[in-house]
């Protein structure tokens, strides 16, 4: 699954006490084995832990990337268009045309303010004109290979729309998706807690240990001063 996300500091924190946990837990995997609910209760533990690192392991980087190479592309199509556009609204005016006037007559700084998706329709209907216009345009230094050139940077510049649409799309799902993971990872761990409390007599140490896993240390948000809250302490279930 392609997923474009970047841990918030809260997701980032909590992953870390996550992991914190199973990593207390595996040095009890003696106890634990001998407590086929308690097993099977870390063993969805971990398996929900791996799905949220999973989802964080393609980072925003990648959908960042493709934004960016799409923004660069659309400055070289707007200068290309409005190269075009002054060519063909000089052979408008030649022959007195107000309806090629009136089309070449958007500037540099309104195309750059566009929508995209009005851009699109902009540089589309350029096209159009210029394929309309394409015998006469020779004269301008608009010759077939130029309008042909020009059509690629349309149809490459409608692509990177549609991917870039896409992607956010998916990164938009993929969020949704992770909040769900680390709900249900809430959910398991408080089972955990009970198991941890029913053996905190047998094993204090490694009860202490996972007290002090199970606090979240706020190392990604610096301004927050609150301390952690310490873990609940449950009722004892049927291990």
């Amino acid at each position: 699954m392609g997923t474009w996300i970047t841990f918030s500091d809260d997701q980032s924190n909590k992953l870390r006490m996550f992991k914190a946990v199973k990593g207390v837990l595996d040095g009890l995997a003696p106890v634990i084995a001998i407590k086929p609910k308690f097993a099977d209760t870390f063993t969805r533990y971990t398996a929900q832990v791996a799905k949220i690192e999973q989802m964080g392991e393609t980072k925003d980087e990648q959908r960042t990337g493709k934004t960016r190479t799409k923004n660069e592309f659309k400055e070289t199509l707007i200068l290309e268009s409005r190269r075009l556009m002054g060519l063909a609204e000089n052979y408008g005016v030649g022959i007195n045309n107000p309806e090629i006037i009136d089309a070449c007559k958007t500037s540099k700084s309104v195309m750059q303010k566009m929508r995209e998706a009005d851009l699109l329709s902009k540089v589309k209907e350029i096209r159009t004109l210029l394929n309309a216009n394409k015998v006469s345009l020779v004269d301008f230094d608009i010759t077939q290979q130029v309008i042909t050139e020009y059509e690629g940077m349309v149809d490459t510049f409608d692509e990177k729309l549609s991917s870039t649409g896409s992607s956010l799309s998916m990164s938009s799902a993929a969020t949704k998706l992770l909040k769900q993971y680390f709900t249900e990872c809430d959910s398991i761990l408080a089972e955990l807690d009970n198991f941890m409390f029913g053996i905190n007599t047998t094993n204090q140490a490694e009860y202490v240990q996972y007290t002090e896993a199970r606090k979240i240390d706020d190392l990604g948000i610096r301004h927050k001063q609150d301390p952690p809250p310490a873990p609940p302490e449950p009722g004892t279930p049927d291990a």
